[in-house]
């Protein structure tokens, strides 16, 4: 890997990818920066010095530009020619529910774009595409594989599984591609506000914790091991596979706030028992094949991924 594009790569997976990569790699991150413009200003700070120290690299770039500009999107690439696209662009699931026509053409048309321009661009590439374990549905079985039926229940689900179809049959005639389905991934700074993300935050900056949706069950993933096999997946020879990429246990979110406790001992909780609209009941990920692939095991428990969010803003706050 010489070029690498990284398309929403200023959000909290493709921050740490960029931190990751070797620095003999350029590195483009393209972002249209919609996230982060939402933020509160004491989080924004944060954010922004915590990229500033990323940014600092020589071979890291960033580009403002809109996935859905694909006149510029497609100037962007012709200048890079990269050899490998990471696609991470997307809405989260509930502003999907909320913003459906936008969902679609960030999460599907974005992507279809993309390859259609490497394809035009480039003789050799390979596309990474970012899916969900939203595009299950409910599970059926736990823990679930990559067999499991795919039936997705909400809007963001049904996205990320009509772009897994269209890419695994594609007649690529340059490209190779490989699609991962990561889970309920967290860690800071996230623009995007995750759930477990924001809780760390809230109690690292004694406000109040919002627990939203107390028993909704997810497979909570560090955004490091996340981002170790997007960069292993990155540099191998493997292509025409999809996985899952996940922890690989099963928690509800009440119970993340009680490992959350043990580290802030004066913790305030306000807790929300609203539903979760149109959410699939889920649960833990087989992590099987992403282990036979790449000789991976996730690294990070709930209690190493708050030590280890803890120490990353411990070392901004120096």
């Amino acid at each position: 890997m010489k070029k690498c594009v990284i398309i929403g790569g200023m959000g909290l997976i493709g921050l740490n990818i960029a931190d990751l990569i070797d620095e003999g790699v350029e590195v483009y991150l393209i972002d249209n920066l919609s996230s982060s413009s939402k933020m509160a200003k004491s989080k924004k700070e944060i954010y922004q010095k915590f990229v500033s120290k990323i940014l600092k690299r020589n071979n890291l770039h960033f580009i403002k530009e809109d996935i859905k500009n694909a006149d510029s999107v497609k100037k962007i690439l012709k200048n890079i020619v990269p050899d490998v696209v990471i696609y991470l662009a997307a809405l989260l699931a509930s502003e999907s529910e909320k913003n459906p026509v936008e969902a679609k053409k960030v999460i599907f048309e974005g992507v279809k774009s993309t390859i259609n321009i490497m394809e035009e661009i480039s003789k050799k590439y390979k596309l990474i595409y970012a899916s969900s374990s939203y595009v299950y549905g409910d599970f059926e079985y736990e823990p679930a594989d990559e067999l499991h039926s795919k039936k997705p229940l909400d809007i963001y689900g049904f996205w990320k599984n009509e772009s897994e179809v269209w890419i695994s049959n594609y007649k690529f005639k340059f490209g190779e591609w490989l699609i991962i389905r990561p889970s309920s991934v967290y860690g800071i700074i996230d623009p995007r506000e995750r759930y477990a993300s924001s809780c760390i935050e809230q109690a690292y900056f004694n406000e109040t914790v919002q627990l939203f949706y107390p028993e909704f069950i997810c497979d909570f993933t560090y955004v490091k091991d996340v981002a170790k096999i997007f960069l292993k997946a990155a540099e191998s020879d493997v292509s025409g596979e999809i996985f899952n990429m996940t922890r690989g246990e099963a928690r509800t979110n009440k119970e993340f706030i009680e490992v959350l406790k043990k580290y802030f001992k004066n913790i305030k909780i306000k807790s929300h028992d609203d539903r979760l609209l149109n959410a699939p009941k889920r649960g833990a990920l087989d992590n099987n094949k992403v282990n036979k692939l790449f000789s991976w095991i996730a690294e990070y428990g709930i209690n190493d991924g708050i030590i280890d969010s803890i120490n990353v803003l411990d070392k901004l706050f120096e």
